[in-house]
C-alpha cells in the first residue's frame, strides 16, 4: 500500500497585489487562516492554494521493508510509486531508498574515515579524495574541513589543507548530487586517437 502526502508550502496570494503573497510551511495551515482574516479584514480577497515543490511517499507491503522518500512533484511521486510496485510484482525490485538520501561527496568522506585504513597506498588516495572533495566547491571544502576536525579530535595525522601538487578538476560538482540522480555522460570527443 502506497501513501502521498503534499508537504509543500502554503501560498496566499491576492489579484493584482504581488506584494502581500507570502508563503507558509505546510503544518502552519493555522497562520495561512490568520493570515487570510487579517487581509479580509482590509476588505481584500485572498486565495490560499498549496503548491508542488514537496511530496512524502510512503510504500508499505509485507515482506518488504517500508520505503519513506520525497520527490519534488506529485507526477514524480507517482511515477516512483508505479515503478516500486510493477518491479515488486516481478520480483526486481532493488531498493535505492539509501541512495536518494547520500550524496557521492558523503559517501567519500566516509570512505576517507572509514574504510581507507585498509588500502595499501592509503596516502595517495587519501590525497586523490581531498582534492576531488576540494575541486568540488563550498559544499565538498565544508565535508572535508568537518572530516579533519574530527580526525584531529581522534588524534589522527591530517595534511595540512593549503599542500597541493596537482592539476585542479573544475568538473567536480556531481558529487553533491543524491546518490540516485548521478547518471553517466557520453562524451561527444572522437573514441581514435589522433
Amino acid at each position: 500500500m502506497a501513501t502521498i502526502e503534499n508537504r509543500s508550502r502554503y501560498c496566499v496570494t491576492v489579484k493584482n497585489r504581488p506584494d502581500l503573497t507570502r508563503h507558509f510551511p505546510f503544518a502552519k495551515f493555522a497562520a495561512v487562516q490568520a493570515c487570510m482574516d487579517d487581509l479580509r479584514t482590509h476588505h481584500l480577497k485572498p486565495k490560499a492554494e498549496q503548491l508542488d515543490e514537496h511530496w512524502l511517499l510512503r510504500v508499505r507491503q509485507t515482506g518488504y521493508e517500508d520505503i519513506v522518500v520525497t520527490r519534488p512533484t506529485q507526477q514524480e511521486a507517482e511515477a516512483f510509486i508505479n515503478k516500486v510496485e510493477e518491479e515488486r510484482s516481478r520480483g526486481l525490485f532493488v531498493d535505492y531508498t539509501k541512495a536518494h538520501k547520500a550524496t557521492f561527496g558523503e559517501l567519500l568522506v566516509r570512505y576517507l574515515e572509514n574504510e581507507i585504513q585498509r588500502v595499501k597506498s592509503r596516502d595517495i588516495l587519501a590525497y586523490k579524495i581531498e582534492g576531488w572533495l576540494v575541486d568540488s566547491g563550498k559544499r565538498g571544502i565544508e565535508l572535508l574541513e568537518a572530516h579533519r576536525e574530527r580526525a584531529r579530535a581522534a588524534g589522527n595525522k591530517v595534511r595540512p589543507a593549503k599542500f597541493s601538487n596537482r592539476a585542479v578538476n573544475t568538473e567536480m560538482h556531481w558529487i553533491h548530487k543524491r546518490l540516485s540522480e548521478v547518471t553517466t555522460v557520453v562524451s561527444n570527443r572522437s573514441s581514435t586517437n589522433d
